[in-house]
């Protein structure tokens, strides 16, 4: 059973597999690391109660947990993931032979999120000219390889199929974390966690653009005239993008091509902003 929403951590069972939330890989043959918290998986079952049979993907696997119990809780018709790691994942590998769903799910690795040409020829060659119902980004949380890869695989979305981009505020948290950190340190320690600050987030080689610039570009282009999106939701868990009914070219669609920023809420982007690079793994 699923415990109360509130738990920082959750342990449930589904079908003979049992399911833990952890940061730790603590797989075993009936065992898979989940790496979400409890209210984070109360969500995601509320969202998959809406889909029968779904086409989906995701990207960014991880420990294979919640590929694995995205197999057993939607019942999708397929599914597929991408992981940016060229290793595969034995137990997972195990679980999709042992419950014979081999037609079903069907995990890709070493693939770069934001490889679009190979994104396409996996969708072709497992949906062909049907249209995705649901794509989960679990993968790198960067800007420029999250836009890249939505950018891909927006367009092959039916409209009211639904994308979500996981951990959106996670740089909000870590500079909010070390702001505390900061606040309460020793002066010669906050010196050192300044830097840190700033070399990671702010500023320098390690500066990063945070996902909450999709969030103000998604919102402009809800509002926009084009109907690129139906509706967005924003929580602590995700962003939500609902596709609405214009039509999308297969390929050379630009997010930016679908608002005006009249207000100048959007920074310019750098070149790094953009680079087709991602993290190494989890």
């Amino acid at each position: 059973m699923l415990g109360d929403e509130n738990e920082d951590v959750v342990s449930f069972e589904l079908d003979g597999i049992r399911f833990v939330s952890s940061f730790i890989d603590q797989a075993a043959p009936d065992r898979f690391t989940l790496m979400k918290p409890a209210a984070h998986v109360a969500a995601y079952g509320r969202v998959l109660d809406e889909f029968v049979r779904p086409r989906m993907i995701e990207l960014g696997l991880a420990y294979g947990g919640s590929l694995a119990w995205f197999a057993l809780r939607a019942r999708p018709a397929r599914l597929v993931g991408i992981e940016y790691n060229p290793d595969r994942i034995a137990h997972l590998d195990e679980f999709v032979r042992a419950r014979d769903l081999g037609a079903v799910v069907r995990p890709y690795f070493g693939v770069d999120q934001a490889d679009g040409d190979r994104l396409r020829e996996i969708v072709a060659a497992e949906f062909g000219d049907e249209p995705i119902d649901l794509v989960v980004d679990d993968a790198s949380h960067l800007y420029g390889p999250t836009l890249a890869s939505f950018e891909t695989l927006f367009p092959l979305v039916r409209p009211g199929g639904l994308y979500l981009i996981e951990d959106w505020a996670g740089l909000h948290l870590i500079a909010a974390r070390l702001g505390r950190m900061l606040a309460e340190a020793p002066a010669q320690e906050a010196e050192r966690l300044a830097a840190r600050l700033a070399e990671r987030i702010v500023s320098g080689e390690g500066a990063k653009t945070p996902l909450s610039r999709l969030v103000i570009e998604f919102t402009l282009a809800q509002v926009s005239a084009t109907q690129l999106i139906d509706d967005l939701s924003v929580n602590r868990h995700w962003i939500a993008v609902r596709r609405g009914p214009v039509p999308l070219p297969e390929t050379g669609f630009r997010l930016a091509d679908h608002y005006d920023d009249v207000f100048d809420m959007v920074r310019p982007l750098r070149p790094e902003d953009l680079a087709p690079t991602s993290v190494a793994p989890r």
